[in-house]
């Protein structure tokens, strides 16, 4: 029988077992490993007894040219050959290849609630969404309010920064008052001049999330796409253009209540159920007297009402963490998750680069001058560590 490790070269076997350590006779010993007529060590089922001194070769031999994974490395290994800690190192090992850390899937990190408000229209979340083209009808502009849900949809021709300030000067602010904070993503007609001075002007916190994390405008991608798919069965059901059975969609949109707070934007908004021939909602003042006194009894009413469900809509949403949703810190050197679609041949993640400061969800490095939701990131191998960035 040969005495080399089969496709490993210049290794003996011989030489190999004749250097154990303590643990690693023990570890024979629990295996009832003995010599063989070739007086090569083998354990019951006829595996080979090597010392970890060999391990690590055999490791990086058979996580070869294609980085074989570390499961699979460890169940060859453990099929072939009597070593102890085989596991363990090998994922000391492959942990420190960087190929594979540019290439292999990480477990992101856990997306946190939102800090939520206090009331309705103090936070409102807006972006425009492509709709097929009904005349010169390209695009809808989408409006959530994150306190209620209560949606707005607005069909437009054009995706521009006149468009955001007209509606919300015209539709949005007449209606419902000025928003505390207005929340959006980094596109032009958000970023544009023209729609900075409208927030300066009317003193509204316009903040911008993080670019390519559609988590963080949650509320509104649910909203396309619950617009989208309702107006689709809308149109295959009445044969009808999408401008005009909108208005109907919303309004139904309005109408349903919340899995979480198990109460309907309209209701938050109001404080009453949507009026309908089944549901009447508060009855209608019949009384003969003085009408003042009936005003102003309903607008009591109508403000503990609303106060109620201000603060039952409050204790139902997720609190946001205080603690951050990342390990990240200023100075380690991490890679980051590419954004464009990888062909066979190209590494999923970039880097390294050099984290400069963290917030509670997001990363700035030295890689690019925005910042980076959390969830794109991942550690970089020990090992390469100082030599990439020194480069």
């Amino acid at each position: 029988m040969a005495t080399h490790i089969t496709n490993i070269p210049d290794i003996d076997i011989k030489i190999l077992q004749s250097q154990p350590t303590q643990a690693d006779l023990e570890h024979w010993g629990k295996h009832g490993c003995a010599p063989d007529k070739d007086g090569i060590l083998r354990d019951k089922k006829g595996r080979i007894a090597l010392p970890k001194l060999g391990l690590i070769i055999l490791i990086r031999h058979y996580h070869g040219l294609s980085h074989t994974s570390c499961a699979k490395v460890v169940q060859v290994i453990n099929q072939l050959y009597c070593i102890a800690d085989v596991h363990k190192t090998a994922k000391l090992v492959l942990d420190a290849c960087l190929t594979c850390a540019k290439v292999n899937q990480h477990r992101p990190v856990k997306h946190d609630a939102l800090p939520h408000p206090q009331a309705p229209f103090q936070n409102v979340q807006i972006d425009f969404t492509h709709m097929p083209p009904i005349g010169n009808l390209k695009y809808l502009l989408v409006i959530v309010d994150r306190f209620s849900k209560w949606p707005e949809a607005f069909p437009c021709t054009k995706e521009d920064a006149k468009t955001v300030v007209k509606i919300l000067s015209k539709e949005i602010i007449p209606r419902f008052g000025i928003p505390t904070t207005i929340e959006s993503d980094n596109g032009t007609p958000f970023t544009s001049k023209v729609t900075q001075l409208l927030a300066k002007a009317l003193s509204i916190d316009w903040r911008f999330h993080i670019p390519f994390n559609p988590q963080s405008s949650s509320n509104i991608e649910r909203l396309h796409q619950t617009i989208k798919r309702r107006l689709t069965k809308a149109c295959i059901d009445t044969g009808k253009k999408r401008p005009d059975l909108l208005p109907m969609v919303l309004t139904e949109i309005r109408m349903t209540p919340s899995s979480t707070t198990k109460l309907s934007p309209f209701e938050i908004l109001m404080g009453r159920p949507f009026p309908t021939p089944w549901v009447k909602g508060r009855a209608g003042i019949t009384s003969l007297g003085d009408l003042e006194v009936i005003q102003e009894d309903y607008v009591t009413s109508l403000i503990e009402k609303l106060n109620s469900i201000c603060a039952d809509v409050s204790l139902c949403l997720p609190l946001p963490s205080e603690k951050p949703t990342h390990p990240f810190v200023p100075g380690e050197s991490v890679l980051i998750k590419s954004l464009k679609p990888t062909k066979v041949g190209e590494p999923r993640y970039l880097g390294p680069a050099t984290v400069i400061a963290v917030t509670r969800t997001g990363v700035l490095t030295d890689y690019q001058p925005q910042w980076i939701h959390a969830s794109r990131i991942k550690h970089c191998p020990p090992g390469e560590q100082a030599s990439s960035n020194s480069g």
